[in-house]
């Protein structure tokens, strides 16, 4: 499946969530069951994608090309 849709010009963004980023920021996660974190992580991946990932890009892409970065000149 990733390969075909790679074929048609998309790539994935992996993005994992844990319990530990979570405290990370100040939150006390010792409640948090499964399904909390299940709920969270779609609501954090819909604010993600709807609000912050077009800014995200072109954040990503302007700073890409000022400083003329290629794949492997870094590590990502």
């Amino acid at each position: 499946m990733l390969e075909h849709r790679k074929n048609e010009g998309y790539f994935p963004i992996p993005l994992w969530l844990h319990r530990n980023d979570i405290k990370g920021l100040g939150f006390d996660v010792d409640q948090l069951t499964d399904g909390d974190m299940e709920y969270l992580t779609q609501r954090i991946a819909q604010d993600h994608l709807g609000r912050y990932y077009p800014g995200s890009i072109r954040q990503t892409l302007e700073s890409y090309m000022k400083h003329g970065r290629k794949p492997d000149d870094e590590a990502v």
